[in-house]
């Protein structure tokens, strides 16, 4: 027999294994998360990024060979107004305002658009409602 093949050999892999799995960081609280296109901000090109709208941020990553680079994030505390876009000539595209920029984010159908409002709408809603009970 192998002295790799031995029992106590295989156990300590295991192990070493198992210990990776533990190391991985807990998932956050994902609300909302999908493929989008964007308008850039100074290059006025779109670009299409996997948005995730999680803890109070709305973050964007490009994906290369199945990872994800994250090239900015959007703080939802600083958005100003969302909206369908008057001003887009995008299809299904939603104006996110800051006081820095207005942001152009587009769906591919008009239920995905409609269903980013809801959840930026419910995102604020819930602000509101939290900042008035405890006094912010």
């Amino acid at each position: 027999r192998k002295k790799s093949d031995s029992p106590r050999t295989k156990k300590k892999k295991k192990d070493k294994d198992s210990k990776k799995k533990t190391k991985r960081k807990p998932k956050k609280n994902i609300a909302k998360e999908g493929m989008l296109t964007k308008e850039g901000g100074s290059i006025k090109t779109w670009k299409t990024r996997l948005f995730v709208l999680s803890e109070g941020k709305l973050s964007y990553y490009s994906i290369n060979n199945g990872k994800r680079e994250l090239k900015g994030e959007i703080n939802m505390m600083e958005v100003t107004r969302v909206e369908p876009s008057t001003t887009s000539k995008q299809a299904f595209c939603i104006d996110v305002h800051t006081p820095s920029r207005l942001w152009h984010i587009a769906a591919f159908s008009k239920e995905e658009m409609d269903s980013y409002v809801a959840y930026f709408l419910i995102f604020f809603l819930f602000l509101f409602t939290h900042a008035s009970h405890t006094g912010g």
